[in-house]
């Protein structure tokens, strides 16, 4: 197993002489993301609630399949060298759309009904489903519940190693605060990247 530096080392080679691709991508996500806040505004000063529908509805079936690419053209860019990061976002998304729209949608309920029993549950099956995306697109064959559940057998030993591996970041995203959200155009791209690292260490070779 590869220690969280030499995860990160492997993130930053990927991504040397190569940010700009990523940051663009990195980009388009966030003011696809951001657009989210724009229409649910406008849509609450017609209809109370409506925004948040809106919201809801644009996270599951915009968003959700975007972030399953986003990270999953981190991984080519690790793996592949795959420098089209914009294109391959948008390509894993949409190849397999409603599969990647049920996987998030079934993801996101899971979370948040463990959350509602108390925090901690609510991040420890966060991190026991975090592999699921990059599972997913590497097993086509597999249904969303095979996914999910294939994530949670190959994190079984592995959570606390992951949340340390985030939390080794809280630098950085202390710093991206303090150049307001700019700095994160280059944080995410080496969290993705480097998390992705961390899925090729664990999963089990073939």
């Amino acid at each position: 197993m590869k220690t969280n530096q030499e995860l990160k080392n492997s993130a930053l080679q990927a991504l040397s002489g190569h940010w700009k691709p990523s940051v663009l991508a990195t980009l388009l996500f966030f003011v696809i993301v951001g657009a989210a806040n724009i229409c649910e505004t406008q849509f609450d000063q017609g209809a109370e609630g409506l925004g948040s529908l809106f919201s809801l509805a644009y996270c599951i079936f915009v968003v959700g399949p975007l972030t399953i690419g986003y990270c999953n053209a981190c991984r080519r860019l690790l793996n592949e060298h795959q420098y089209g990061v914009i294109e391959n976002m948008f390509s894993i998304a949409f190849n397999r759309y409603m599969h990647n729209v049920a996987l998030y949608a079934l993801m996101t309920l899971k979370i948040f009904l463990w959350t509602l029993l108390l925090i901690v549950p609510g991040i420890i099956k966060s991190l026991s489903y975090s592999m699921a995306p990059f599972i997913a697109i590497e097993h086509p064959e597999y249904s969303v519940s095979e996914a999910i559940n294939a994530s949670i057998a190959m994190m079984k030993g592995h959570k606390m190693r992951l949340f340390l591996l985030e939390l080794s970041f809280i630098g950085w995203m202390i710093l991206g605060l303090l150049t307001l959200g700019i700095g994160y155009l280059w944080l995410m791209p080496y969290m993705y990247t480097t998390v992705a690292a961390f899925y090729n260490d664990i999963r089990p070779q073939e």
